[in-house]
């Protein structure tokens, strides 16, 4: 058996579609200058973009190993012949359907094909379903970070904060929480809360100063 064309063409989508969003980023009339704060906001908006796109291929390259490993399990037990699959047939078919169903790999891919193609609705309910039914999953911290990314991209602070957190504690050796811990940041400046942000910021450039989150909050603050 061979990994499906669709499965290849979920990545090639999801990759085209943070180029496209980079590439649609606004830029301002050469007759019109911009205000310091407007020229900011356009050069966070494309750092943004930029690690989300460096995020998305890391994602995309940690599925496509998922994947391959599938296809090597599958391959090996063909090879052990049809009488060991005859054997289990009947007692398991239709526990496999069940489990199917419910593939944390498979609910994890839908769920970031999703997010990665706008529809921020099904990317929660997704990953929601995720952390509640996978908890012990290898990608459990990343479903929370990008059940993070979906509130935030709806302009929904709180429960965005309630994901990073989630994230930050339960994860705290994610290579993702440096990230999340921005988010809670710029979540809680969206909320008009600049005390709470600070905290934060100060959290994220203590535990993780060498990260580029943590940069970009030195960048930020520099006049």
């Amino acid at each position: 058996m061979m990994i499906s064309k669709n499965e290849t063409a979920v990545f090639l989508v999801l990759l085209a579609t943070l180029l496209l969003t980079a590439c649609a980023v606004p830029q301002a009339p050469a007759d019109r200058a911009l205000s310091p704060a407007q020229a900011q906001q356009l050069i966070d908006r494309q750092q943004e973009l930029a690690d989300q796109l460096v995020q998305v291929r890391g994602e995309l390259d940690t599925m496509r190993s998922t994947l391959e490993e599938q296809q090597a399990a599958i391959d090996d037990l063909e090879r052990r012949g049809p009488a060991v699959v005859d054997e289990a047939q009947g007692e398991t078919e239709a526990a496999t359907e069940a489990v199917l169903d419910l593939s944390p790999t498979e609910v994890y891919r839908k769920s970031f094909a999703a997010y990665a193609s706008g529809d921020y609705a099904r990317a929660i309910e997704g990953f929601e379903l995720f952390v509640e039914n996978f908890p012990e999953s290898r990608y459990t911290g990343n479903a929370y970070y990008w059940l993070g990314e979906s509130y935030f991209a709806r302009r929904n602070y709180p429960e965005a904060i309630s994901a990073f957190r989630s994230l930050a504690e339960q994860f705290p050796e994610s290579t993702k929480v440096p990230e999340g811990l921005f988010k809670v940041a710029r979540s809680y400046t969206r909320m008009d809360q600049p005390e709470q942000a600070e905290k934060v910021v100060e959290l994220l450039r203590e535990r993780y100063p060498e990260s580029q989150a943590a940069q970009r909050t030195l960048e930020t603050a520099a006049p």
